[in-house]
């Protein structure tokens, strides 16, 4: 996370430049997926766990009608149990979406599906990835000029060293 802001910076390192570029772009598109499949699949949630308020209303006001046995109270409660199993559906996949236990088949189709249904995702990415023109590593400047310190450093400690063991 970048401080003060609500931006995220991303960071890949391989030896292909172009690599890592593809990489960083690819990590970043596919949590923009996720996060859209999460707020759609809340959003579907949300309505399921709606219409199962509503259909138990509807058996409430049913049951001062109606004996548990009649037709239309069988079809209510058969109804309810649907709806109680597609929540439960649903909350598995909330949580498949959230740990990334996403079938790669399932997703293409879901992220198509969804893509065209909902309107608007709170995660966009700012910049896209592009490979450098210099590596960043290994720099080269720096590495020579520690093995010079290093090298000096040990050639006098070796003087000194060599003059302790002198006993002429």
């Amino acid at each position: 996370p970048i401080r003060d802001t609500r931006l995220l910076r991303l960071h890949v390192e391989d030896l292909s430049a172009d690599r890592a570029a593809n990489i960083a772009n690819r990590l970043a598109e596919i949590y923009v997926e996720r996060n859209l499949m999460y707020i759609s699949k809340s959003e579907v949630l949300k309505l399921h766990k709606n219409e199962y308020l509503k259909l138990q209303a509807k058996l409430s006001e049913y049951s001062k009608i109606y004996k548990h046995k009649h037709p239309k109270m069988i079809r209510l409660k058969r109804e309810i149990k649907q709806m109680e199993e597609r929540i439960r559906q649903e909350k598995d996949n909330l949580e498949d979406i959230k740990t990334g236990d996403i079938a790669s088949e399932d997703s293409s189709e879901m992220t198509s599906a969804v893509l065209a249904g909902l309107k608007a995702n709170n995660i966009t990415i700012q910049d896209r990835a592009e490979p450098p023109i210099y590596p960043i590593r290994p720099k080269k400047r720096i590495n020579i000029l520690l093995a010079m310190i290093a090298g000096m450093m040990g050639g006098i400690a070796l003087i000194f060293f060599f003059e302790y063991l002198d006993d002429t």
